[in-house]
């Protein structure tokens, strides 16, 4: 499974073909190819994510950008990771890709453009994936020491007649940059409709847009609302796309 990182856009879309222009600093050949086999594994895993019917690589180089490359440099986090020209590739990547348009908003389409920002802490050090998309902004501060840190999520399942109006289901899920489950959420968060949804597709959604998401914990709000064997049902439909990765299904307790 390819790592899951901070994305700068989720959506992919077509028609983005100009060449970029200008000249950043002369990478080695195996320095560019190290940088293409990374992405090229990247989309390969790509084509396990949820709501991918099909996807096909069409075209994957490194390329030359002097204003992107001065865009990330003079960014804050790139002064904190200590980058230097030497270390930034950039590469673009073409995909033909289908969605099912059921599941994901993402757009389908042939030769689909992908930017990529590659990062290393120096010339010894393997090129990583910073960030993704298709704007031109800096890069997201990255611990080359754990580079992507595993997290954690939990997944509250629930129903409020007097809140919805309705019997439905109701999901609601939080996320923090940790892998240690927060157990103080209270029933104002959880009941913010503003964050929940009654739609399984629309949280594996959310799901897989966490990155290095590893350990889920699904809590039932009310004992009365859902059976055991339904809470395993729920749980049998989320999908998560991490290689290693856990899920439990537990009784939300309010903290005193």
């Amino acid at each position: 499974m390819s790592p899951v990182i901070i994305i700068l856009s989720l959506a992919f879309y077509a028609g983005c073909s100009n060449s970029h222009p200008g000249k950043t600093a002369i990478l080695s050949r195996a320095d560019k190819k190290a940088a293409v086999e990374v992405v090229t594994k990247h989309l390969e895993g790509m084509k396990n994510d949820f709501g991918v019917i099909s996807l096909s690589i069409n075209s994957i180089q490194v390329v030359e950008n002097t204003q992107y490359l001065q865009n990330i440099l003079e960014d804050p986090d790139a002064a904190k990771m200590g980058l230097t020209k030497e270390n930034v590739a950039l590469v673009d990547a073409y995909i033909n890709v289908q969605y099912d348009g059921t599941k994901v908003p993402n757009q389908s389409g042939d030769n689909v453009y992908i930017g990529f920002t590659l990062v290393r802490q120096d010339k010894g050090s393997p090129w990583l994936i910073n960030n993704y998309g298709q704007g031109l902004g800096g890069v997201t501060y990255m611990d080359f020491e754990n580079p992507y840190p595993e997290r954690s999520a939990e997944l509250y399942v629930w129903k409020n007649k007097a809140l919805t109006g309705n019997d439905n289901t109701y999901f609601t899920v939080f996320s923090e940059p940790t892998n240690v489950i927060n157990k103080n959420r209270t029933e104002s968060e959880i009941y913010d409709l503003s964050k929940a949804s009654n739609n399984l597709n629309e949280i594996n959604l959310q799901l897989n847009t966490i990155p290095n998401l590893t350990y889920l914990a699904i809590y039932q709000m009310n004992t009365v609302d859902f059976t055991k064997e339904e809470m395993m049902e729920i749980a049998e439909q989320i999908v998560i796309n991490t290689d290693n990765h856990s899920i439990s299904i537990g009784l939300w307790e309010p903290r005193g």
